[in-house]
């Protein structure tokens, strides 16, 4: 959630955020990869596509972690 909001605050939201689209390094550090739905957050569906995103990984984390 922390990535989804950072990038809102500068500006972009990446439209196909989910768990496909997250890297874990035996570190524990995430990184995002796959960028080519991004739009910015004053495009029309800017929204729409923010909030698809969060319950993506919501749905997720709820169904595999109890979280």
């Amino acid at each position: 959630m922390d990535l989804i909001i950072k990038l809102a605050e500068y500006g972009l939201v990446h439209g196909d955020f989910n768990e496909f689209n997250l890297m874990i390094d035996d570190e524990e550090t995430v990184t995002m990869i796959d960028f080519p739905q991004m739009v910015s957050t004053s495009h029309p569906n800017a929204q729409y596509y923010f909030q698809r995103d969060v319950q993506c990984i919501q749905v997720y984390f709820s169904k595999h972690y109890g979280l």
